[in-house]
């Protein structure tokens, strides 16, 4: 149980406020936090108001580096390694390694799926308010009408650049037999994330109690609470990706890793047409594709959620008390109705509608993207606390994903791309709505649940000491209702 102020907990006019502000160090700004309470009393006691709301404001500025799906390969080539190597699992065991080499290594081998960094900034906003009413229609009924309302909305901006490997020639293996080293030829994929989590919670209520008399006293307690996100059925997050690479524009290289895990892993080769050299990294001057400008569209994951949850309880109980002894009983009624739906451009394969990094890198596939909406951004100190950042970009490409969005809808969808089964062609600018509504999502549980009670007390004195003893019994009772929507297998068909 939550205690809220109340204005006849403390009686006559009061008045309290706060301000302060907070920084985060890396995100290098203040943000400001403030709140007011403010309650009064009538003169003769019968009625009295209370107010009170704070608006908190924090902003962020994280650093994130990361080697995503680090997997196991039984089966890996000969023809990808560099050597024969000896692991924590045995040799290799391959009779020729590299270009021509037949057949698989003898022990598994761990690599890589891709490796990212990025900047990510969040703006944590939080809103809170509070009203109380108070009456007391006589000396012995106390009615208690109060409201409590709060917000929470996390905006968060991503800007990323990652490479995903989908091969691994010339693969050096430490002794785990993870990939430390290879010469993937690939293109380099440049993100613009943002995401929107706005949760929205009312709770309006009712208490009255009632001192019958000496011996027994009344409760009816009453509330509704309604928490929903997203409520405004905006987009939850959208993710642009762009790049360069394909055709032409390609890098050649890796991730290398360092034993010490306080050395930073780093790209082997950065850039377009740019290949690895063996003693840290290799760099283009046009590392970002920006001078000469160079990229193009990628893909577009989109995603939107709504969530509901509404909680109806009331609660009715009187006491008795005599003495020693002590009597509680009543009865407690609670309907909890949650429901769920997403939405996103993975169902309907939206997602690939101008997929391909676009003609400056040679490809038929893919949208040419105007350079004024890209610009970079400063990594800063990068990871401190670690070394080898001398190894890595020292800026990320900026961009607004929505301004890209809305350019790409007034372009040609890519010749090759196909809807999935089901869905329809996309028709063009007019077909602003990109996301389809994913079945499996959809989720509806209604809970309702009865709880008659009784609970009886008593102290009894043993040679000047009190003992309290308690008996209770409480019968429960749930009603539970839950439906959903899926998609069942159809068929199945052989793409390989």
């Amino acid at each position: 149980n939550v205690k809220f102020p109340n204005p006849f907990d403390n009686p006559g006019l009061h008045m309290s406020g706060f301000y302060q502000e907070d920084m985060n160090s890396n995100a290098g700004q203040g943000s400001p936090n403030f709140g007011a309470l403010w309650s009064d009393t009538s003169s003769d006691g019968k009625f009295g108001l209370l107010l009170d709301g704070d608006y908190l404001d924090d902003k962020y500025k994280n650093q994130h580096q990361d080697i995503v799906g680090w997997k196991g390969n039984t089966s890996f080539a000969c023809s990808s390694l560099a050597a024969n190597f000896t692991t924590a699992f045995g040799s290799t065991g391959c009779a020729t390694v590299g270009t021509g080499a037949t057949g698989n290594s003898a022990v598994p081998v761990w690599y890589p799926q891709d490796m990212a960094m990025y900047l990510e900034y969040i703006d944590s906003r939080r809103k809170d308010a509070r009203a109380s009413v108070q009456w007391h229609p006589s000396d012995n009924v106390l009615v208690t009408v109060d409201d409590n309302y709060s917000s929470d909305n996390e905006h968060r901006v991503r800007y990323q650049r990652s490479t995903w490997f989908g091969a691994f020639p010339d693969a050096t293996l430490d002794s785990n037999g993870t990939i430390v080293n290879f010469m993937n030829p690939g293109p380099t994929d440049f993100n613009s994330f943002v995401s929107e989590e706005y949760i929205v919670t009312n709770t309006p209520g009712i208490n009255v109690l009632w001192s019958v008399n000496d011996s027994w006293d009344a409760e009816l307690d009453a509330d509704q609470s309604v928490s929903q996100y997203n409520p405004n059925g905006t987009l939850t997050s959208i993710d642009s990706d762009t790049g360069y690479g394909g055709a032409t524009n390609g890098y050649t290289g890796g991730v290398v890793l360092n034993n010490n895990n306080n050395v930073l892993p780093y790209w082997s080769a950065v850039g377009p047409n740019v290949a690895a050299t063996g003693s840290g990294a290799a760099f283009s001057s046009n590392y970002n594709g920006l001078n000469p400008f160079i990229i193009g569209s990628h893909v577009f994951p989109i995603a939107v959620q709504e969530n509901s949850d509404r909680v109806n309880e009331v609660k009715l109980d009187a006491t008795w008390h005599g003495g020693s002894t002590k009597a509680n009983f009543g009865v407690q009624y609670v309907d909890d109705l949650w429901n769920t739906s997403q939405w996103s451009s993975f169902q309907n394969n939206y997602w690939q509608l101008w997929g391909g990094y676009g003609p400056a890198s040679g490809n038929t596939q893919g949208v040419a993207l105007p350079a004024s909406l890209f610009s970079t951004v400063n990594v800063g100190n990068w990871m401190p606390g670690y070394s080898g950042q001398g190894n890595l970009p020292t800026s990320i490409v900026r961009y607004n994903p929505y301004a890209v969005l809305n350019y790409l809808l007034n372009q040609p969808a890519d010749s090759n791309w196909t809807p999935s089964s089901g869905y329809p062609v996309w028709s063009g600018p007019s077909d602003t709505v990109l996301v389809a509504f994913q079945p499996g999502s959809q989720q509806h549980v209604d809970r309702k649940n009865y709880s008659p009670f009784f609970v009886v007390s008593h102290d009894f004195d043993l040679g000047g000491m009190s003992l309290n003893t308690r008996l209770g019994l409480r019968y429960q009772r749930t009603n539970e209702t839950i439906a959903g929507l899926s998609a069942p297998l159809i068929g199945m068909s052989w793409q390989g």
